[in-house]
């Protein structure tokens, strides 16, 4: 039986996303997941709980390293 994971995915590409939810899915979980791509929308989803959070690296107007200090924040 998979394993329910909650993901927050901050990517600015939905394909790119979408091949990190089937690798998830190929590794065992059954991912609940939400793709955002700004800064404003990385924010807001943080007030869900959330198992894991996967982040790109650099996107338009905003980055990873930008991310994770929101989430030290909280």
């Amino acid at each position: 039986m998979p394993m329910p994971l909650r993901v927050l995915i901050l990517e600015d590409r939905p394909t790119d996303a979408e091949l990190t939810v089937r690798e998830l899915h190929r590794a065992g979980f059954a991912p609940d997941w939400q793709r955002v791509e700004s800064e404003h929308a990385f924010v807001a989803g943080l007030n869900a709980p959330y198992d894991l959070i996967l982040s790109d690296y650099r996107l338009p107007g905003f980055t990873a390293l930008q991310a994770l200090r929101h989430v030290r924040e909280r």
